[in-house]
């Protein structure tokens, strides 16, 4: 099926944003234990990181079967605060896109949950850009379907490949992929 974008409002700095996505230890949206990050520079992935966190909570095991993290995989990963630092040099001042406010107010309560600024971001939300590129795809817009429909592969609930996917549909919503 080929789909033709609508014409969206543009981007601030361009195609130049971040993208992130996390996953969670459980229903506690503030147990983040993986961080992606990809970075678009003049609408390329010029950059990629990814961590695993040490959320200090338990793991459930319906979330583990969702994205495969367990705790013996974050043993010697690091705490929020540890990598805080780095992962605010990487986005603070910056367009920060994520799929849905679900990655948004995981972070906002994970910073708050350690007393730690929050990230200084221009959010934008990869889901409204596809609702508004693609208003007439069929199914839902949720990443998984947006990738299957967009010719994406990716490994659905690993943050670094879901943030990729993600850039990739902003991407493809303005054109650029």
């Amino acid at each position: 099926m080929v789909m033709r974008p609508r014409n969206l409002s543009p981007l601030p700095n361009g195609l130049t944003f971040n993208v992130v996505d996390v996953e969670t230890a459980n229903y506690n949206q503030a147990t983040i234990c993986q961080i992606g990050i990809v970075h678009v520079v003049s609408g390329r992935i010029q950059d990629e990181w990814s961590t695993l966190v040490d959320p200090e909570d338990d793991f459930f095991g319906i979330f583990t079967g969702i994205h495969g993290i367990a705790e013996e995989h974050i043993l010697d990963a690091p705490l929020l605060p540890d990598i805080w630092g780095d992962l605010r040099n990487r986005v603070e001042d910056r367009v920060l896109i994520s799929h849905s406010h679900f990655d948004r107010i995981a972070l906002d309560k994970a910073a708050d949950s350690y007393d730690l600024n929050r990230l200084n971001v221009l959010w934008r939300d990869s889901l409204t850009i596809a609702r508004s590129a693609w208003p007439q795809m069929p199914g839902k817009h949720g990443l998984k379907n947006l990738a299957a429909r967009l010719g994406i592969r990716f490994t659905h609930h690993d943050a670094l490949e879901d943030a990729r996917a993600a850039a990739i549909v902003v991407l493809k919503a303005y054109g650029q992929a």
